[in-house]
């Protein structure tokens, strides 16, 4: 079984990554039978947890308060996922394949961590960008409608891009594809367009 998100660490979790929750399913926990358990936001910004063993849904629950989530997790937790308790893997007889699947264990939780930060800082970044949109178009609605996110998006992108033209770094942590296929995590994306900086 896997844990990546305890009960109790949810909520906060939830609250930093909302707009990336409309969105996609996070897999908060996992186990070697096919369960899977999410947690994402429906359309009023509330938390959404559900259970799905093989694809198949077995159970999805709106909660509406820190407390309520965290205790539905842990109720989920213990009836769904290998009777509720993290098993530890048996020593390997090899040295060097323990270390090898302590290494691949480490540099799975380093991307989950990579890709976590990525969408905290973009989460940061639009919700920013829409109360600027709002002060700008003095709307308070409107703006934050869940059909405009793609246009939102957009012109964020080209927001920043201009503020590096003028000579600014702007963090937006991204991962760009390379040449040859792969995939670079970038810190800083832009590069200011040339004769475009501020002297």
């Amino acid at each position: 079984m896997k844990i990546r998100k305890k009960p109790e660490e949810l909520w906060q979790f939830f609250a930093d990554n909302v707009f990336r929750l409309k969105y996609e399913d996070y897999v908060a926990a996992e186990d070697d039978n096919g369960v899977t358990i999410t947690l994402s936001s429906s359309v009023e910004y509330e938390p959404i947890l559900t259970v799905e063993q093989d694809g198949a849904l077995i159970g999805c629950y709106v909660v509406s308060d820190e407390r309520t989530l965290e205790e539905t997790a842990e109720k989920m937790y213990s009836l769904f996922l290998s009777d509720g308790e993290e098993r530890t893997a048996e020593p390997a007889e090899e040295v060097t394949a323990e270390d090898e699947g302590e290494a691949a264990a480490g540099e799975e939780t380093a991307a989950e961590d990579d890709i976590d930060a990525l969408y905290e800082r973009e989460d940061a970044l639009m919700m920013a960008f829409k109360d600027f949109v709002s002060v700008a178009i003095e709307e308070d609605e409107t703006i934050y409608d869940v059909s405009l996110e793609s246009d939102l998006a957009a012109i964020m992108d080209e927001v920043l891009q201009l503020i590096s033209d003028a000579g600014f770094l702007v963090r937006r942590p991204m991962y760009i594809t390379n040449e040859d296929g792969t995939e670079t995590l970038t810190e800083y994306p832009y590069e200011p367009e040339e004769d475009s900086q501020v002297e």
